[in-house]
């Protein structure tokens, strides 16, 4: 799995549809709810990992699949939304 991008934040997006992409066709999730996620890590490895397993959770508790992310990275602190 990975994620690229021409920012932290675009990688980190591209990082969560590579996931969905391991669950799913991305294409075919549809994007009408959102959800806001927000987490922090001491560096972006660490960071990274906190948002993908914020993932895992959202969709395990509202049992929802993710397709389309605004990700937002200042720092060590990630601001998203998720929609699915």
């Amino acid at each position: 799995m990975r994620g690229r991008g021409a920012t932290l934040a675009e990688a980190f997006a591209g990082a969560a549809t590579a996931m969905t992409a391991a669950i799913c066709d991305p294409a075919k999730v549809g994007a009408g709810a959102s959800v806001p996620i927000e987490c922090s890590a001491p560096d972006p490895e660490l960071l990274l990992i906190d948002w993908l397993n914020a993932l895992v959770y959202e969709m395990a508790t509202r049992r929802m699949l993710f397709a389309r992310f605004d990700v937002t990275v200042e720092g060590n602190h990630l601001k998203a939304l998720a929609w699915g």
